[in-house]
């Protein structure tokens, strides 16, 4: 398999996985923190799974953004392919805390000496946190992306999608609080990362990076 193909499939499976994990998403219908808490512990051992398959999702993804990103440096806006090549390294390590985080969310909900609902709460709101500066890292990195592949004459309706889903990222990261509007907002960005995503792992399977 060809690093090109390779990176393409990273891009097409990589959104595919966490959206898969929506529906049974543990915590997708509290409104407190406190209530994601209870509703991941009704079930800890579909919580790891979600979790586990989503941020493999993320990781994939990321990768794949960032193999290509990398393919990109050379040549026209080259510039450009490097700071979000850059941002990519930066998200990087971000999801590996929020997962180690969300796995310690539950490690500490199961274990009756350190079930404190302070503990609990805080290691979920952290990995929260770690998850929104991934999403602004990567929603950069995207609008850096798509800016570059437009320059080199890739489709414009194309890289316009990919350009609005880095900016849902990055505007989704500055949203806090529990209501309908944050969560329509929120999934309607991760809807259209994800089909856009896709879009781009197909051009990429079909077509030279370097272009």
């Amino acid at each position: 398999m060809t690093l090109q193909r390779f990176t393409a499939l990273l891009l097409i499976i990589g959104p595919i996985l966490p959206f898969l994990m929506f529906p049974i998403w543990p915590s997708s219908d509290a409104e407190s923190t406190a209530e994601s808490v209870k509703a991941i512990g009704d079930n800890t051992t579909l919580s790891t799974i979600v979790f586990t398959v989503a941020h493999l999702g993320f990781a994939g993804f990321v990768t794949g953004y960032f193999l290509l990103t990398k393919q990109l440096q050379n040549g026209v806006a080259g510039g450009a392919a490097t700071v979000a090549n850059a941002m990519l390294i930066l998200s990087a390590p971000l999801i590996v805390l929020q997962f180690g985080l969300r796995l310690a969310t539950i490690s500490s909900i199961s274990d009756p000496q350190i079930s404190e609902p302070i503990i609990v709460e805080t290691l979920l709101v952290v990995s929260r946190t770690a998850g929104d500066a991934t999403g602004l890292f990567a929603g950069i990195a995207m609008v850096l992306g798509a800016y570059v592949l437009r320059q080199r004459n890739v489709n414009a309706v194309l890289t316009t999608a990919l350009a609005i889903a880095g900016i849902g990222f990055i505007v989704d990261t500055f949203l806090s609080g529990n209501s309908d509007l944050v969560d329509t907002i929120g999934f309607v960005t991760w809807i259209w990362f994800s089909l856009s995503t896709i879009a781009v792992g197909v051009f990429a399977y079909r077509n030279k990076l370097t272009i």
